[in-house]
């Protein structure tokens, strides 16, 4: 009986181990179960706010498809009519193009008749004021003093004053340019109680010849009225001694009534321009070349002076050589004008024969009364 109690015992605390066992792994899949469940729930809310976002993003996608596709209809309708403008204005701009070309083609042929015509009046306005057409000023109207002293024709309201050298030419002389010069003179006295008479004297000469009554009078520094204007250009050596003379050249414009408007010198420098009263450009020697090079102040004024007789052509301003303009202003003799200040030299002092007395026969009939007497002061 003790051993059947005993198992009866041992079975009974088995039964209630199992029992808590069974309890325990009840308890373990409720809890599995009420997390399980928890876990299904937070999936499905999680798939269900997954679908929710993907319908959202789904809308949007579609919305802005359509959004894009609205912006690239219109980009494109933007981008033909750009296009169509393009086109448009190229065209345009190839219109205007042949119609400016074709207006450039016209002014550039236009420009092109003009630059001739001017280069043409400007040859012609050049040889009307060139030496072929300069005429006589004046006239000899008395021979005295054995051919010594002369009386012209021009006087006071010419606006000739003493110191006025002309070239003497024959009486039936037209045209300066056809004739040499047979004398020269200078004029001495311009009588004040004329408007037209003045006196001459004759200057030395290598190859006299005899001056006649009617013999006809030129100068090209002088005008009647007027002052003529002379450009300078270049080294002015009248004397072959190599150096520059243009103080002296000044000097004999200056006492011919004249004056320079313009002056180049041989450095390059230049002073003044030319003007519509300038009648002369005065060309001196040539540069030369040395080496193959030219040195700055040649080169500087090599420049100016190919601008300066390109302006001188084209507002007709003659070209006259110095030695010429010397034979005009000078008396063969080599009668010398002696420049003041620095360019005064020992040498330009020569002694001069004093000049004749005036005869004391008959007065000119330039002078006499009507009864043949000296007419008074």
């Amino acid at each position: 009986d003790k051993n059947y109690r005993k198992l009866v015992e041992t079975l009974m605390q088995t039964v209630r181990e199992r029992n808590l066992q069974v309890d325990a792994q009840a308890k373990r899949e409720e809890d599995l179960k009420v997390k399980y469940d928890a876990t299904i729930k937070q999936e499905t809310e999680a798939r269900e706010a997954e679908r929710k976002r993907a319908n959202e993003l789904a809308q949007q996608l579609e919305q802005t498809q359509v959004a894009y596709a609205q912006k690239e209809k219109e980009r494109q309708e933007e981008i033909t009519k750009i296009q169509t403008d393009r086109q448009r204005l190229a065209q345009q701009a190839e219109t205007e193009k042949r119609a400016y070309l074709g207006e450039i083609d016209k002014l550039t042929k236009k420009r092109d008749d003009l630059a001739r015509q001017n280069e043409l009046l400007g040859k012609q306005l050049e040889e009307i004021k060139g030496e072929d057409f300069q005429y006589v000023q004046g006239k000899v109207t008395e021979v005295v003093d054995g051919g010594e002293t002369v009386y012209l024709n021009l006087g006071r309201a010419d606006g000739l004053r003493a110191g006025v050298r002309f070239s003497v030419l024959d009486d039936d002389t037209s045209k300066v340019a056809d004739v040499e010069p047979k004398a020269r003179i200078e004029v001495v006295e311009v009588n004040q109680q004329t408007d037209h008479l003045s006196r001459a004297r004759v200057l030395p000469d290598r190859n006299p010849r005899t001056i006649l009554r009617g013999d006809r009078i030129y100068s090209p520094a002088w005008q009647p009225g007027r002052k003529v204007s002379f450009g300078l250009v270049g080294k002015l050596d009248i004397d072959g001694d190599g150096k520059d003379d243009r103080e002296t050249v000044k000097a004999l414009i200056a006492q011919n009534g004249g004056e320079v408007s313009v002056d180049l010198r041989p450095d390059g420098r230049m002073e003044g321009n030319l003007n519509v009263n300038t009648r002369w450009l005065v060309i001196g020697d040539e540069f030369k070349i040395l080496g193959g090079t030219l040195d700055a102040a040649t080169e500087v004024m090599g420049k100016r002076r190919v601008e300066l007789e390109q302006q001188a052509k084209s507002m007709g301003v003659s070209r006259i050589n110095l030695d010429k303009l010397m034979g005009y202003l000078r008396g063969s003799n080599v009668e010398d004008v002696v420049p003041l200040g620095n360019a005064t030299r020992a040498s330009d002092f020569i002694r001069r024969e004093a000049p004749p007395a005036p005869g004391k026969g008959r007065v000119s009939g330039l002078f006499q009364t009507p009864d043949g007497q000296a007419a008074p002061k």
